[in-house]
């Protein structure tokens, strides 16, 4: 395990999804005229085979702030969610909807892209189960003080369920 300090991003999103990648087996690429309907299913089957976890946050979008820590812990906040994901290269990205989809239309995109490079935890290869927290009710007007995280994303080695849809999806299929 490695050192257990909480490491703090920000991140920026206008549509309010975020996501959690491999980004050594995630492959974002879809189709130069992709479909948001494809695009949920190409999710779908990348988090199936456990290279990334999609989650909306409930909101129109903002600058997020997220806090990773390499244990479970007994925070508790609005609501929350655990998911798997198989981490080959010991390192994982915090992923904006922006980038996501830029590297689903250009096969030349990289995930993560040039503004979200710095967005990398290190953690242990192998499998692990991802829990997170979100921090506030995204329909009330209240939101975290500008030094409290949005939301907690923690890691920790051993198998957690398989996602079969986008994290707290509220949608319809027009984002």
């Amino acid at each position: 395990m490695r050192d257990s300090k909480d490491l703090k991003f920000s991140i920026i999103d206008d549509s309010g999804i975020l996501a959690v990648a491999d980004a050594e087996t995630y492959n974002p690429f879809v189709s130069e005229n992709w479909t948001y309907i494809g695009l949920k299913r190409h999710f779908k089957m990348a988090m199936a085979a456990k290279s990334l976890l999609v989650w909306e946050c409930g909101d129109g979008g903002d600058e997020y702030r997220v806090v990773v820590r390499n244990h479970f812990s007994d925070a508790k906040g609005f609501r929350e969610i655990t998911g798997a994901i198989e981490a080959k290269s010991a390192r994982l990205h915090l992923v904006s909807y922006t980038a996501l989809t830029m590297a689903a239309q250009f096969a030349d995109e990289p995930i993560p892209n040039d503004m979200e490079a710095d967005l990398a935890f290190e953690v242990d290869a192998g499998t692990l189960g991802i829990r997170i927290v979100q921090m506030f009710d995204p329909t009330s007007l209240e939101r975290p003080l500008d030094h409290e995280p949005h939301f907690i994303l923690e890691w920790q080695s051993g198998s957690a369920p398989i996602w079969t849809s986008i994290g707290w999806e509220t949608d319809s299929d027009h984002k």
